[in-house]
């Protein structure tokens, strides 16, 4: 979102700093933890990442960028299954 809006200085910055976190943070878990350790660096470093992302997104585009499952829509979905195909005709 952010690349496609001009934003792509943002999103190269966010990428740089959560590729330095997980190199940095991966040498050391690994060396600590093991495989188990690096995986745990990398998963936290997507997620922030992402959630980073998300927020700037938002704030310089206004857009909000993640789908949004209020609790009035799964209720809804609750009990009901998956549509037939007759339904969308």
């Amino acid at each position: 979102m952010l690349v496609l809006t001009g934003h792509e200085r943002v999103a190269t910055g966010i990428t740089i700093l959560t590729t330095v976190l997980t190199v940095s943070l991966g040498l050391w878990a690994t060396r600590q933890f093991g495989a188990l350790g690096l995986a745990s660096v990398f998963s936290a470093s997507a997620l922030l990442e992402n959630i980073l992302k998300l927020f700037f997104a938002r704030r310089l585009t206004g857009v909000w960028t993640h789908a949004n499952l209020s609790s009035l829509a799964v209720r809804n979905l609750k009990g009901k299954g998956l549509p037939k195909l007759s339904d969308w005709c």
